[in-house]
C-alpha cells in the first residue's frame, strides 16, 4: 500500500507524481501487484481487486515464495 499525495492535485496524475509516472498510473487510485523485481504482475483498479487476474497474479506471487 502506497499514499502518494503529489498526484493528488494534478492532471494526469503522473505530472505530480513520480510514483504514479514509474507505473504509468492516468488515473487514481491504481492496484498495481508488483513482484520482487518491481515487475508489474497486475495494473488495475482497486474496484477489480475481486478479478480472477488479480487473484491469479497474487496467488502466482504467493506460490513462489521459499
Amino acid at each position: 500500500m502506497l499514499y502518494d499525495p503529489g498526484a493528488r492535485d494534478t492532471d494526469p496524475p503522473s505530472a505530480g507524481s513520480p510514483v504514479a509516472e514509474a507505473y504509468n498510473a492516468s488515473t487514481l487510485p491504481v492496484l498495481v501487484v508488483a513482484d520482487r523485481e518491481r515487475m508489474i504482475r497486475y495494473l488495475g483498479s482497486p474496484r477489480d481487486r475481486e478479478d480472477a487476474g488479480v487473484l491469479a497474479a497474487v496467488e502466482g506471487l504467493v506460490s513462489q515464495q521459499p
